[in-house]
């Protein structure tokens, strides 16, 4: 009895330490693998560049877990789910734009694994200008990669290629690119990947389409409304004089696909590529393929992409290159001109961002007076009046009173309440549904704590930490981002704490501008959307003319014959209009409010200014004289 009662005992601690065995040896041994690829192909970590990460499991329950993303000093969270059996990806958006080391660390976490591992991609090429191809095989665009930049800006132009099934769905996966050409066939890309490759290029991207015989890119209707030509028909060319006049070599036999300019389309070379604009980028068309044969041997192609890359026109002057409005909105900020700025009237007594505290002469000025009055002074008065022990009552006394006064310096920040100082640009094109917010949000947080910033529609988010020389620089320090295909985040912050971060937005704007063109140099413009239009401005090329303000679904007459008309602004909306001959309607959203979303936004801030491309064309005036402006425009 005794033994088969030891038998039963020994039985069950053999399977208690065979279970714990399992165990330990599940967790030593983790169930699932994980690899890490650039979604381009030789694209350098410069900005934010696209990471796909593949996950495998070959047994064990399904798992969900988070991975983690960190470049320098940002990082994101992505959750992940891997089912039973089987894998999955997650394409990460890593943002390496404050890094120069171009290490990404990739740290994945759930109940039961744990894995640790980095990608490094080691040539510099932070200042590339970099050409992105989709294309189903290795592309070939080394003739454009050189130490001798075209545009002779950053120094060097690298190439960076992507299949069509890979092609990122999100605009932020192409912000590296200054320019992106589609020659190859498209219907690999997918709906997504065609909508955000159309909000990148309204961002300020500039888009290349290449026409042949087979090019699907032609007969795709997603594509349809970014063409600047229609009516497109194959036309055979022996030769072509406009080619060899333009570009200084003759061109062989070859196929094009010519069609006929869309109205806010210009073209050059005979009409064989034509160019329009689409918000802040372009979308230039070329009726045949010059990387394939015969074009593909023509001696003036790099000549024309040269043309073609350059942020102007040859003749044109010189503006900000796309890279500078894709990549860095802050640049975007400062050489946005075509808006004055509007005059500060906030209250500064609950204002924090305008709270005005004591400099440091007066400071000191006043500790030197607070020494002098609570020990020399005070004692001194004191011992006259022969009632120095009335010191241990007077001292606090002065000392509150000189703390008041200090106290009541900041008395902006101490009753101000949770609030937020935002500016920006929203950018919309005519015809287009969405449009792309870009810009900055000050943060105070009175009190300590962790905060939901309740972003909506958000691609990116960074906060930013300023360091000399080197201006701001993005981090996650404090913002706690997570990914799920849009952008959502909190923050940790301390009391009396300050924060800036920069972000991207995607808002439903595009109707929210009915214009209309009347008779000769007469537009009809109607405010759609439900927040007042303050100090419109009607631009073109070098030329703008006021509109005054529109109150919600307000309609008024702008006459562009009266135009004011400048010369040589660099940085301008009228210098990115100057090669397009495109025409915007700009002014400040009162009231929209972009980016995090808490507590109150400070009354009468700058606000995001709209920059709204219209699908008609203006050519400037050959006089470069400045006109008056019209009685009560505002400079």
């Amino acid at each position: 009895m005794h033994y088969e009662r030891f038998r039963s005992s020994s039985s069950r601690y053999i399977a208690i330490a065979i279970a714990f065995s399992c165990m330990a040896s599940a967790l030593a041994d983790p169930k699932i693998a994980m690899s890490e690829r650039p979604v381009f192909d030789g694209l350098p970590f410069t900005g934010i560049t696209p990471v796909q990460v593949e996950f495998f499991q070959n047994s064990g329950p399904a798992i969900h877990g988070t991975l983690d993303v960190t470049c320098g000093d940002s990082t994101i969270s992505y959750p992940v789910d891997i089912p039973h059996g089987g894998g999955n990806h997650v394409v990460t958006y890593p943002d390496c734009s404050g890094d120069s080391s171009q290490h990404v660390v990739f740290d994945f976490r759930s109940d039961t694994e744990r894995l640790h591992q980095s990608l490094s991609i080691g040539n510099d090429f932070a200042r590339s200008e970099i050409i992105g191809q989709i294309t189903p095989g290795r592309g070939d665009l080394s003739f454009l990669e050189s130490t001798d930049s075209a545009r002779n800006v950053y120094g060097m132009t690298h190439a960076t290629y992507v299949s069509p099934a890979d092609a990122p769905v999100r605009a932020i996966g192409y912000q590296s690119l200054s320019a992106l050409i589609i020659s190859d066939d498209t219907i690999g890309v997918s709906d997504e990947a065609v909508q955000a490759i159309k909000d990148w290029t309204l961002q300020g991207g500039t888009l290349i389409l290449m026409g042949s015989p087979t090019a699907s890119v032609l007969s795709d209707q997603r594509w349809a409304d970014l063409l600047p030509v229609t009516d497109i028909q194959d036309e055979l060319f022996n030769s072509s004089p406009d080619l060899e006049h333009r570009y200084g070599a003759l061109a062989p036999g070859f196929h094009a696909m010519v069609g006929t300019p869309v109205p806010q389309a210009t073209s050059r070379a005979g009409g064989l590529i034509a160019e329009r604009p689409i918000g802040l980028g372009r979308v230039v068309y070329i009726a045949f393929d010059p990387l394939r044969p015969p074009m593909s041997d023509w001696d003036g192609r790099t000549t024309m992409f040269q043309e073609i890359l350059s942020p102007s026109e040859v003749s044109g002057p010189s503006i900000q290159p796309s890279i500078g409005v894709v990549a860095n909105p802050d640049r975007v900020l400062r050489g946005y001109q075509a808006i004055p700025n509007v005059p500060y009237n906030g209250a500064p007594d609950t204002d924090p961002f305008h709270a005005k505290l004591l400099d440091a002469t007066t400071v000191f000025a006043v500790l030197a007076a607070y020494f002098l009055a609570v020990v020399p002074v005070n004692f001194f008065v004191l011992r006259k009046l022969k009632r120095g022990e009335f010191a241990w009552a007077t001292a606090p006394i002065i000392s509150l009173a000189f703390a008041g006064a200090f106290f009541g310096t900041a008395r902006g920040l101490y009753g101000a309440r949770l609030s937020t100082y935002s500016h920006g640009i929203l950018i919309a094109q005519e015809g287009q549904k969405d449009g792309v917010a870009i810009g900055f949000t000050q943060l105070f947080f009175p009190n300590a704590g962790r905060y939901d910033l309740h972003l909506a529609s958000v691609d990116s988010i960074s906060s930013q930490n300023f360091y000399y020389g080197a201006g701001p620089q993005p981090s996650t320090e404090g913002l706690q981002p997570v990914d799920n295909g849009e952008v959502h985040a909190d923050m940790d912050v301390p009391s009396l704490s300050f924060r800036q971060v920069a972000f991207r937005q995607k808002v439903e704007a595009g109707g929210w501008i009915d214009f209309r063109h009347l008779v000769g140099s007469v537009y009809q413009v109607s405010n759609r959307s439900p927040y007042p239009l303050i100090n419109i401005w009607l631009v073109g090329a070098n030329a703008r003319v006021p509109a005054g303000d529109l109150k919600p679904y307000a309609t008024t007459k702008v006459d562009m014959g009266l135009a004011v008309t400048m010369k040589d602004i660099p940085g301008t909306i009228d210098h990115i209009l100057l090669r397009s001959h495109g025409l915007a309607i700009t002014g400040r959203l009162e009231g929209f409010r972009a980016g995090p979303v808490i507590g109150s936004e400070v009354a009468d801030s700058m606000g995001v200014q709209l920059v709204y491309m219209t699908n008609d064309r203006w050519t400037p005036p050959q006089a470069t004289s400045k006109k008056a402006l019209p009685q009560g425009a505002k400079g």
